[in-house]
């Protein structure tokens, strides 16, 4: 009964380790940490975000939220931040890196405590089976012209 048991705990563990290599191996975008810290004293605060797949092409948007709404009613809406993040919007090719920076933009941040943001991120990936646009799209060209009398 135990050799079962230790039978399937061994496989189990062999199934996971393969499946976690596996994801990690298929590549994909990486940032350069969980948090970014932003010292009062300086202006700009920097990430590292590499794209580690082998041909995958993504498009990358930053941009920096209020940890805390301030109200029931701004839900939907996009509050204002302090910090402009540059590029907010960015081609990451295959096996490239981009040097994100967070810019301050007012001095309007409490001294005496640390305030706390969200730095947002939306990897979008690159559609599935797109043919190009030599591979049998052909384009097209309308032209009006008005001629008055």
């Amino acid at each position: 009964m135990k050799n079962k048991s230790w039978g399937r705990t061994i496989l189990l563990s062999v199934v996971i380790l393969l499946n976690s290599t596996s994801a990690y191996s298929e590549g994909g975008v990486l940032l350069g940490g969980t948090r970014l810290i932003f010292n009062g004293d300086r202006d700009v605060a920097s990430m590292t975000v590499t794209n580690s797949a082998e041909s995958a092409v993504w498009l990358m948007r930053f941009w920096v939220s209020p940890y805390e709404r301030k109200s029931n009613e701004s839900e939907g809406k996009q509050e204002k931040s302090p910090f402009a993040v540059t590029p907010p919007l960015y081609r990451l090719d295959p096996k490239d890196a981009v040097q994100i920076r967070v810019n301050k933009l007012s001095d309007n941040l409490p001294a005496d405590r640390e305030s706390v943001y969200y730095l947002n991120n939306l990897a979008i990936p690159p559609k599935k089976g797109r043919k190009k646009l030599s591979e049998g799209y052909t384009k097209w060209f309308a032209v009006c012209d008005k001629y008055s009398n």
